[in-house]
């Protein structure tokens, strides 16, 4: 019963706090929100970079030329059988006409290559299949089922398109940035919790009377306190909210221009919406726990009880 008589006066004095220092408190909630949109930055690019992995995972294929003069049967048994593989995703098939016709579109500002081409006699290229695999790992058992006595003797060259170095290289980058923003993060918060210490010593301050008063006639430590802990409190949730609504119309703008460059859906909004109230929650308890110990810090300082 006394809990519900004092909660709406612990919050009237909460909101006397926040409204007499409300520079300190916008300042606050200002810093706040960059540490938080720091955080959700990186979650983002991390969502990116794994994107990123799967639009060059999808190009990955396995081009089989066979030499010209094989015959379609055999071309049609190579094909079964590698159809028959679990591991094969896809594959398409190119006639000598359309590997020639490809090759001199791929060729078209090298007048010395398609020159030379020209000088031949009939068409020098053979079929091609082009093997896409159910799993980037499953190329090296594909090439090794080409091994295959019946049909090794009849394949020209393969050509694997290995994107593993620009793989490596995204993660690297990708591990690059987030280290980078963990620091910045950090920065933040610590400048964020100063800040907290110094507003809450502040309000402190400005009710140093009216705490004399609730001191005299019997208020209790926790009636004293809890206004500056939901003072706190309300920073975070401020701090949260802002964020959000600062990030997701970024998101928007950069989602459609991402997926054109990508080549495959970059899925930021909706991937982020699947867990918005899981970040939400998550970044206001952790940064409301860091504002009240903040908090805390100050009070057991400058406030005797």
């Amino acid at each position: 019963m006394s809990f519900l008589i004092s909660a709406p006066r612990i919050l009237k004095f909460a909101w006397q706090n926040f409204w007499r220092n409300v520079w300190l408190s916008l300042i606050t909630i200002t810093i706040l929100t960059l540490a938080l949109l720091n955080v959700n930055a990186l979650i983002v690019l991390n969502m990116i970079g794994d994107r990123a992995i799967i639009a060059i995972e999808s190009k990955l294929d396995l081009s089989v030329s066979f030499l010209p003069e094989t015959s379609e049967e055999i071309i049609a048994q190579a094909r079964g059988y590698l159809d028959g593989l679990a591991q094969v995703r896809t594959i398409t098939y190119y006639t000598p006409d359309e590997v020639l016709a490809n090759f001199r579109e791929e060729n078209a500002g090298q007048p010395e290559v398609l020159a030379s081409l020209d000088e031949l006699d009939g068409n020098p290229l053979g079929a091609q299949l082009v093997i896409t695999a159910s799993n980037p790992d499953d190329f090296a058992f594909i090439l090794e089922a080409l091994q295959n006595p019946q049909y090794a003797s009849s394949i020209e060259e393969t050509d694997y398109n290995d994107y593993e170095q620009m793989i490596d290289k995204i993660t690297a980058t990708s591990r690059q940035i987030r280290n980078g923003g963990l620091v910045v993060g950090a920065i933040f918060v610590l400048i964020a919790l100063m800040i907290v210490f110094n507003t809450i010593r502040v309000a402190i301050y400005t009710h140093r009377e009216e705490i004399g008063i609730m001191r005299l006639v019997g208020a209790s430590s926790l009636f004293v306190r809890a206004p500056f802990l939901l003072e706190a409190v309300t920073y975070a949730l401020c701090a949260v909210f802002i964020s959000m609504g600062v990030l997701y119309p970024v998101l928007i703008f950069i989602e459609a221009p991402l997926t054109n460059f990508l080549g495959v859906e970059s899925y930021l909004v909706g991937g982020f919406g699947e867990q918005f109230w899981i970040i939400v929650w998550t970044e206001f308890i952790v940064f409301a726990l860091l504002s009240m110990l903040a908090t805390s810090l100050a009070m057991r300082k400058y406030l005797r009880l």
